[in-house]
């Protein structure tokens, strides 16, 4: 069963007004929306250019970092100094 957001702001509502005296319970919440893009060709071709670019990074970082490197700060360091067309710069902690 799906519901849209309108049916869902009225659940919320009826929860709030009836059985549960008024007090929403709180809790972190996740919501997923799933799209299907209908791109031009123009914006396809942007997109796999950017999707491009995107994996030939990940590939350099993947290719040029020590296997056993899973320190996150480090890596976006590396990654970063790619992306500012100096890869050779990662102050000695990707290696």
């Amino acid at each position: 069963m799906r519901l849209d957001a309108a049916e869902i702001s009225d659940t919320l509502d009826h929860c709030r007004q009836s059985s549960c005296g008024g007090k929403v319970p709180t809790m972190k919440q996740v919501l997923t929306l799933v799209v299907k893009l209908q791109p031009t060709p123009e914006q396809a071709s942007k997109l796999a250019a950017t999707l491009q670019v995107l994996a030939d990074a990940c590939n350099y970082v993947n290719d040029n970092t020590h296997p056993k490197l899973t320190n996150k700060i480090a890596l976006q360091s590396f990654a970063f100094a790619y992306r500012q067309g100096n890869p050779g710069r990662c102050s000695g902690a990707c290696g």
